[in-house]
């Protein structure tokens, strides 16, 4: 009998694994990897625009409680809701920052920030280092620079702000390199982000400022100059 119940084990186990490897596509179809999204102008338009992506919340439900099951995006109901320093829990969390100094550290929230930062940074980095590849004209070519070195001084400064100093990657990384130690909040700011917004504001190819045009909303000279301010305030 116990011979029989170890090979039932022994085939249900066998059975998982080989369902595991069959449904695992680890090159779908609908997805374009990496190394060949910045080959040519038309993909290099479809990455820029989906830098983006992860600023959209798709998940909020229709009601007002925040659950981490559906949180997603740039949160409308979370960080954002009353500010900065505060924060926004509905009917099945209590309003506890509203007179807590700080959250715990174990607090989904917290997880999703970072989540939600480093995506935009990967993302970015991933823009900055292969666009020269994508055989853009040189006005697109520095546009889409800027507007990527943009976008990763934006995710910096967001977590710099949170954490006061966070491990710095300005280049493609796999996951296993994601090992780096906390660099320090000044550094963060004058190495980090500064350097990249400087480089938008000294760009010729960067418009001043993207209301009333087919860019609009997109980053400009105006929005680095207000990040920048920023930054020097926090500093």
């Amino acid at each position: 009998m116990k011979k029989l119940y170890y090979t039932i084990l022994a085939t249900a186990a066998a059975l998982t694994t080989a369902s595991c490897v069959d449904l695992l596509n680890t090159a779908p179809e609908n997805q374009i990897a990496s190394e060949n999204m910045w080959t040519t102008p038309e993909l290099a338009l479809k990455g820029m625009n989906g830098l983006y992506e992860t600023f959209y919340n798709r998940k909020q439900s229709n009601g007002t409680q925040v659950r981490s099951e559906n949180l997603d995006g740039l949160n409308k109901y979370g960080i954002e809701a009353l500010g900065f320093c505060t924060d926004y829990y509905a009917n099945n969390y209590p309003i506890y920052l509203l007179y807590n100094q700080a959250k715990r550290a174990n607090d989904w929230q917290l997880a999703h920030e970072w989540r939600f930062c480093y995506t935009i940074v990967h993302a970015a980095n991933d823009a900055v280092t292969n666009l020269h590849k994508a055989g853009l004209d040189a006005q697109t070519y520095e546009r889409y620079l800027c507007e990527a070195r943009f976008l990763r001084a934006w995710a910096y400064s967001r977590l710099n702000k949170f954490w006061q100093g966070v491990p710095v990657y300005l280049e493609p990384i796999s996951n296993e390199q994601c090992t780096r130690t906390q660099e320090s909040a000044d550094y963060v700011w004058r190495e980090v982000v500064l350097p990249d917004l400087k480089y938008c504001i000294d760009n010729a190819a960067f418009p001043d400022n993207t209301l009333g045009e087919c860019n609009f909303g997109r980053p400009s000279k105006g929005a680095a100059d207000a990040l920048g301010g920023l930054a020097y305030r926090w500093l």
